[in-house]
């Protein structure tokens, strides 16, 4: 019996998969035919950008992305997704300055500001620190859990630790934010104010 079960989940899991596929690859085919009769449609061209990305083709995106930006340079939308594509390509100097144009059209635009951030965090960037102040600024106090890593990684255990709990107290069994408290407080290094083996077993036992 379980046998059976399991080999029409596998059906109809094979058939789903199979019928995402096929929707892909007809707008795909739709996408691509409309272009062939306006190939300066930066709207189908990101759409079509889109569906590479999504398949992870992200030299097929390149092409169309670099498309529209000769057209229009300052579309947000766009440059979102010109950073997205060229940090996969691991040109992350393009992703720089598409994220940091996008931020001269839009200061408050979180997504890009979000990227930006965590590129800049990413490669030790010495505006880390100030980036994630203003981030948290513009975002109601809200950052992720990859630029908390990074305040604890440049020894701002305060600030780490505050954000954590913010974090925390929305998403109280988020399982990896708990565990990142846990070692903060299990962190022996002598400028961790917040070292608290009681504090870290309490965490680690919510996990």
């Amino acid at each position: 019996m379980n046998k059976i079960i399991y080999l029409l989940f596998f059906c109809a899991f094979c058939a789903c998969q199979h019928t995402s596929n096929h929707h892909s690859i007809s707008t795909l085919d739709s996408l691509s035919s409309l272009l062939q009769s306006d190939s300066t449609d930066i709207n189908l061209l990101k759409k079509r950008a889109d569906i590479y990305i999504n398949n992870h083709e992200y030299y097929l995106a390149k092409n169309d992305i670099d498309r529209a930006y000769t057209l229009f340079k300052n579309d947000i939308d766009l440059l979102l997704k010109r950073g997205e594509v060229y940090f996969n390509l691991n040109k992350t100097k393009t992703s720089k300055e598409s994220w940091e144009r996008c931020l001269k059209i839009n200061p408050n635009q979180i997504e890009c500001r979000q990227k930006l951030t965590e590129l800049l965090c990413l490669v030790r960037s010495p505006q880390c620190k100030n980036m994630i102040d203003t981030l948290a600024l513009v975002n109601s106090g809200i950052v992720s859990l990859p630029l908390i890593v990074a305040l604890k990684e440049l020894g701002e255990y305060k600030l780490a630790v505050g954000f954590l709990d913010d974090f925390i107290q929305s998403s109280p069994m988020n399982k990896e934010a708990l565990s990142l408290l846990s070692i903060i407080y299990s962190d022996t290094s002598s400028f961790n104010n917040y070292f608290n083996t009681k504090l870290a077993e309490e965490c680690f036992q919510k996990i």
